[in-house]
């Protein structure tokens, strides 16, 4: 049965534990342990074979809307480089719509490439397994576009809910979920703070990468917390209190990596913590500079960091989602 359009829905994530040994060349000397969920809010791309009606080839509709009929025109650097890679000849309409803006340190980058290989992959049939999707969106984003990023960002895409992922040296990936009362327990216990702007993780990261071998023995710090978070939760031995005391000890690490990474807008926004009784600990998501600061702290504390920032700032999370869907829209 053939059909015209598709649409995917794909979660961005919160990143909890191992950033930023999620980078090929750290890994794959020492390995990685990454704790991370996918969260209810998303990105959606509809893909919808073009109509002779319309004169240009490729149309894209987002922040900007393009149209153009050469696929080297497309100035959206991912959207251009996965019609290349499929060396798609048909008319296309692609839109994209997301949750939050780009540049929250949600992943929504990497969430966006995900989607537009899944919804590409759905509408011509393809059948690609999750491991080539993977694959395919690691060589359009980090080899082919030299993207500084990890490949953390795509795992809660593709696989949704709450799960330690153990990145081996072989670029073997396994995962295991967290159990559902210590979900629970974790869901309880955080909330998301909006610095007030968004920013372009690209600087930040690519200087981070200049520095890595400068940066390896932060990394294993970082790594080594990962791996103890690990241990405890198998354990059943989670204490909020220390996970959020190890979570900020990962982020004071990770300023180390790049002084781009802490501006002084951040540290008047951490003094503002330090007045609020039972945070235990926070960390800014992504690759540092603006986006979303993750707190944990005692649950009868976010109203008071309501009070403090503002409720049109605060971002409950309450739940993990599934990973990416797609749905045909017509035939």
């Amino acid at each position: 049965m053939s059909y015209n359009s598709v649409l995917v829905k794909t979660p961005l994530r919160i990143s909890f534990f191992g950033g930023g040994t999620d980078f090929e060349n750290f890994y794959t000397k020492y390995g990685s342990f990454i704790l991370s969920c996918a969260i209810d809010k998303f990105i959606y791309v509809i893909v919808k074979k073009g109509s002779f009606f319309y004169p240009d080839k490729f149309r894209i509709n987002y922040s900007s809307i393009e149209k153009v009929n050469n696929i080297n025109l497309i100035s959206n650097n991912i959207v251009r480089e996965t019609l290349k890679f499929f060396r798609i000849k048909e008319s296309l309409n692609i839109t994209i719509i997301n949750d939050i803006p780009a540049g929250s340190g949600l992943g929504s980058s990497s969430s966006f490439c995900l989607a537009l290989i899944i919804a590409i992959n759905k509408l011509f049939n393809y059948q690609l397994r999750q491991n080539q999707i993977l694959n395919i969106a690691k060589k359009i984003e980090i080899s082919k576009l030299k993207s500084p990023i990890g490949i953390q960002d795509y795992l809660p895409c593709l696989y949704g809910g709450f799960n330690f992922y153990n990145i081996k040296s072989n670029n073997q990936i396994y995962k295991k979920k967290i159990n559902k009362n210590y979900e629970k327990k974790i869901f309880q216990s955080i909330c998301l703070v909006w610095t007030g702007s968004f920013r372009d993780a690209n600087e930040i990261l690519k200087d981070q990468s200049r520095k890595d071998n400068n940066n390896t023995f932060e990394l294993k710090q970082i790594l080594n917390i990962s791996k103890s978070i690990y241990k405890d939760l198998s354990d059943k031995k989670l204490d909020i209190k220390k996970f959020g005391v190890k979570l900020l000890e990962t982020w004071n690490l990770k300023k180390k990596l790049s002084k781009k990474i802490f501006t002084s807008k951040l540290l008047k926004i951490e003094k503002q913590f330090s007045t609020i009784n039972n945070i235990y600990g926070y960390k800014l998501l992504g690759a540092g500079g603006d986006g979303f600061y993750l707190i944990v702290c005692n649950k009868k504390s976010i109203n008071k960091i309501r009070d403090t920032f503002g409720k049109n700032k605060v971002l409950i999370v309450n739940k993990y989602c599934h990973p990416a869907k797609a749905f045909y829209l017509n035939k």
